[in-house]
């Protein structure tokens, strides 16, 4: 071993607590090496190191010292672990790393953050040898595509050589997705802005995010943002395409909300709901007659906003189909015309709106072929609007028009009925009063289904109004038929006004019903049914 330096000597007599070593430590500057020289060009040489005159104190050894040998500790941070380095004044090996594998374990910025929580993940911890601190980078390329080395950590960013992950694009130094980034859509710089509107970038084009409140975009074009304002605009009432048009009335938007500002002539608000406007049409409506609550009596029509009898059934029951069955006033020819009349109304049967002209029974005589009631205006028991089995005759058989007929017949308490299609007439008398045979179609099923078992003979089968064959049978409205392949001497009828049968005259008394001999096919009859003639 070398002898002390003069410098550790003289260390030593000032009882300085710091080792010596045959080789002045690595951190001395050069400037102390120089007066370790001087020193030494002045002091002489000796031949034994006891022979240097040193203080008494110098014999025992100082406290501060350590007694390991003058060359113990680390001779450079490689004697130490990677998690270690050397501290150059102790030659100790202290926490602090030298190399980036001490950083594996360790934390980062003396302790903040685990090195196993390094974020972006692919970013390895790196050893700051300057400072023996684990970092996450010392440079940009330390860190992962799309960050930066900002104060020894890994921060988003990108540069022209340092670029950005696939699918992203470097503008003003960040890593942005092109097609949706509102500041950048589409291309670096090209922001969206939108009028009234919060923007948004959709597959790189502008869009509207979200409208600001009581705005709309309802053209959809992100160029003019949301231009509707649907707290005041009539087509576009509280959302896109919701127009304030209530029925029948002037609308205004306010705040938002579709409000009545009055109605069009004719109609009224009666519900007080301005979601369907000016609901009621009160120059028809029979329940709010020319003003909201002005009701007609029942079977009464309302017309240019006045209550006023109405001409047929047909015409309530289209005004009020849901009236039932009864006896309703009439005016077939209106205010001028005759007096009003009470009419039977069928409001169900074969699609409602009949009036009753006539009742007959076949067991009587009032109503058989050559009766002048089927020729005149005269009626018979009027007041009795009603289906009870009593003859009558009304004011609708000489008044009503129509193109239709129902006939029923009660055989055997059982009702049955037909519809009979017509031409445009102006009333049941006028078709009867002429006395001419006009035919219909209902066919021979049809007729002999009005009865129980009805029976006719198998010939002829002329069916009409006025069927009238001279010197032999004959039926107001009805069927006849012969045994003869022609209709020159039929013995068999069915239906309304019947009289004579020349074969058997005394199975001819039947008025309503069927009447047949000499051949017929389910045998004589003299059947009597009680009839009710309606018209529509």
């Amino acid at each position: 071993m070398k002898p002390p330096s003069v410098r550790c000597l003289l260390l030593a007599l000032s009882l300085a607590p710091l080792g010596c070593f045959d080789e002045p430590p690595a951190d001395l500057d050069d400037a102390a090496a120089a007066d370790d020289a001087a020193v030494i060009d002045d002091i002489a040489p000796v031949d034994d190191a006891s022979a240097v005159d040193t203080p008494a104190a110098m014999d025992a050894p100082s406290p501060d010292v350590p007694d390991a040998p003058l060359d113990a500790g680390c001779a450079s941070d490689d004697a130490c672990p990677a998690a270690q380095h050397c501290d150059p004044l102790t030659r100790a090996c202290v926490p602090g790393c030298h190399a980036d594998e001490g950083c594996a374990s360790a934390t980062l910025d003396g302790g903040a953050t685990p090195a196993d929580a390094i974020t972006p993940a692919d970013a390895a911890p790196r050893c700051d040898l300057a400072a023996h601190a684990c970092v996450q980078c010392l440079a940009d390329e330390h860190c992962p595509v799309g960050h930066l080395c900002r104060d020894r950590a890994c921060a988003p960013g990108c540069t022209a050589s340092r670029g950005c992950p696939s699918g992203a694009s470097c503008c003003d130094g960040a890593c942005v997705d092109l097609q949706a980034s509102v500041a950048h859509c589409g291309a670096c710089a090209a922001a969206c802005v939108t009028a009234r509107a919060t923007p948004a970038c959709a597959a790189g084009r502008c869009a509207v995010g979200a409208c600001a409140e009581s705005y709309g975009d309802c053209d959809g074009d992100p160029a003019n943002g949301c231009e509707v304002d649907t707290g005041a605009t009539i087509a576009h009432c509280g959302a896109c395409g919701r127009a304030c048009a209530p029925a029948g009335a002037t609308g205004a938007c306010t705040a938002g909300r579709c409000v009545l500002v009055g109605c069009d002539a004719g109609r009224a608000d009666c519900d007080g709901d301005a979601a369907n406007g000016c609901e009621v049409d009160t120059a028809t409506s029979t329940a709010s007659c020319g003003v909201c609550g002005r009701a007609c009596a029942a079977g009464e029509g309302c017309v240019a906003g006045a209550c006023q009898t109405m001409a047929s059934c047909r015409e309530i029951h289209a005004a009020l189909p849901a009236l039932p069955n009864g006896a309703y006033p009439i005016d077939p020819d209106g205010a001028g015309g005759g007096a009003a009349f009470g009419a039977y109304c069928d409001m169900t049967s074969d699609g409602g709106g009949w009036t009753l002209a006539l009742k007959a029974d076949g067991a009587q005589g009032t109503f058989v072929y050559d009766s002048p009631l089927w020729s005149s205006a005269d009626t018979l028991n009027p007041a009795s609007t009603n289906l009870d089995p009593v003859e009558a005759k009304f004011a609708s058989f000489a008044r009503v028009p129509f193109t239709a007929l129902r006939l029923a017949l009660v055989d055997g308490g059982t009702s049955r009925a037909v519809v009979i299609p017509f031409r445009a007439a102006d009333s049941l008398l006028s078709v009867f009063a002429t006395g001419v045979f006009e035919a219909t179609s209902v066919s021979r099923a049809g007729w002999t289904g009005l009865m129980a078992s009805g029976s006719l003979q198998p010939h002829c089968n002329r069916e009409g109004f006025n069927n009238d064959v001279p010197g032999y049978t004959r039926v107001r409205l009805g069927i006849v038929a012969n045994q003869e392949n022609d209709c020159a001497s039929p013995d068999s009828r069915l239906g309304l006004g019947g009289q004579g049968l020349t074969c058997a005259p005394s199975l001819g008394s039947s008025t309503v019903g069927n009447s047949a001999s000499c051949g017929a096919d389910n045998g004589d009859r003299d059947t009597r049914a009680f009839g009710y003639l309606f018209v529509r």
